[in-house]
């Protein structure tokens, strides 16, 4: 019998301060007028190292957000803007965290 499991991808999870690792965790729904992308690679910039380091949350969080992938579902309402990818000598932050 084929099994009916929901499908799931891997995450940084930011458990507690200078705590991060690797987990499961469910594919999110498409959200109304959003995509969904299937990261192909993720990048930790110097603003996420700066909250591994220092975060007082509580809360467990994804931690990442320069990614490269691809669109595998869309809305009909969405509307997508191509953003140019900068390199790390003209991100403030990343420059910050290479010094």
């Amino acid at each position: 019998m084929p099994s009916h499991s929901t499908p799931t991808m891997k995450a940084n999870l930011l458990e507690k301060k200078s705590t991060m690792k690797v987990v499961e965790m469910p594919i999110p729904e498409l959200p109304p007028g959003g995509l969904l992308i299937r990261t192909k690679s993720v990048g930790i910039c110097g603003s996420d190292v700066i909250k591994v380091l220092n975060t007082v949350s509580t809360e467990e969080r994804v931690i990442g957000h320069e990614i490269t992938g691809e669109v595998v579902k869309i809305d009909e309402r969405a509307t997508i803007a191509i953003i140019a990818a900068m390199e790390v000598t003209q991100c403030a932050s990343s420059l910050r965290s290479h010094t």
